[in-house]
């Protein structure tokens, strides 16, 4: 019963996320605030979950103090590589709403669920069965389908052709980082935490987003400061 508590409640914070941000657009189709100061923050609040769950599964805080101990810089460094991709793949989706409605967005990001299946099978060697095939090859053509560029309306589906470009994109970098995450999840110690795991993973992510908030106001013209504005 928890796990299906947690698939519906992850589906619908996912789903949320293309609504919230298309209402928050304004009437020239933009933001008025920068969309990477939302991912940074985001990450940030994984960060801080991630520290809470970990403390509340080791109160003593002997657990922690071992995984901390027991992982060399060298396994910090290798979540550096997922947590970028993932804050590449969470920024696109600000930036895919000003190129598609939200319907259309989520509908199209599925195109990762096949270049996962790819992936997986090129790392991991896993065959995918005859079936699994079919439906991935539907589950393209249905997309394929809902996703082709129409006219713009308030209540039309549509996407251009930068759309497009962008769930391609999109769908290569997320299998590139669930791909890579998973192997570091596999290779772990059994006794290491996943959200010590997790608390790697999303420091790197807080602190790429908050890198890229800086850039992005800097290129506007608008201090470094801001960020603590």
């Amino acid at each position: 019963l928890l796990h299906v508590g947690l698939f519906v409640v992850g589906s619908l914070a996912y789903s949320s996320l293309g609504i919230f941000g298309q209402l928050s657009k304004n009437d020239q189709g933009g933001y008025d605030y920068p969309p990477a100061a939302v991912i940074a923050t985001a990450e940030a609040l994984k960060l801080v979950l991630s520290v809470i769950l970990l403390s509340l599964e080791s109160p003593g805080g002997a657990a922690v103090k071992r995984d901390f101990s027991g992982t060399a810089l060298s396994d910090w460094v290798l979540f550096a590589a997922p947590a970028v991709l993932y804050g590449v793949n969470n920024t696109m989706d600000m930036y895919m709403l000003q190129h598609m409605d939200p319907a259309t967005m989520q509908i199209g990001t599925q195109t990762k669920v096949l270049c996962t299946a790819l992936v997986s099978q090129f790392v991991f060697h896993r065959k995918n069965t005859p079936r699994q095939w079919a439906a991935l090859v539907l589950l393209m053509v249905g997309v394929a389908v809902a996703a082709r560029p129409g006219p713009v309306g308030l209540h039309e589906m549509w996407i251009d052709v930068v759309g497009c470009i962008l769930l391609v994109v999109f769908g290569g970098v997320s299998a590139g980082a669930s791909v890579y995450n998973e192997w570091l999840m596999k290779r772990r110690p059994a006794h290491v935490s996943t959200n010590f795991l997790n608390l790697q993973l999303y420091l790197w992510g807080t602190m790429f987003c908050i890198c890229i908030y800086v850039m992005d106001m800097w290129n506007q013209g608008q201090a470094a400061s801001a960020l603590f504005v």
